[in-house]
């Protein structure tokens, strides 16, 4: 694979973890205390950064050819 695909594969990998985390943090209690604009923030945050993986995912599978 060129240097670039793995950057981008790296990449992928990072933001997934953090999306995991992101998630996992907003099903916890203290969540639902944050004001409701935040909540909406974090909700519209993890929306996009899943949507970021979402097109990461296919630029993989463009690589592999799958």
């Amino acid at each position: 694979m060129e240097a670039y695909q793995l950057r981008v594969i790296e990449e992928k990998k990072d933001l997934d973890h953090k999306i995991e985390k992101l998630h996992k943090w907003m099903m916890l209690p203290a969540f639902d205390k944050l004001p409701e604009l935040e909540r909406d923030r974090l909700m519209r945050q993890h929306i996009a950064m899943s949507q970021y993986s979402g097109v990461l995912g296919e630029r993989i599978n463009g690589f592999t050819g799958a």
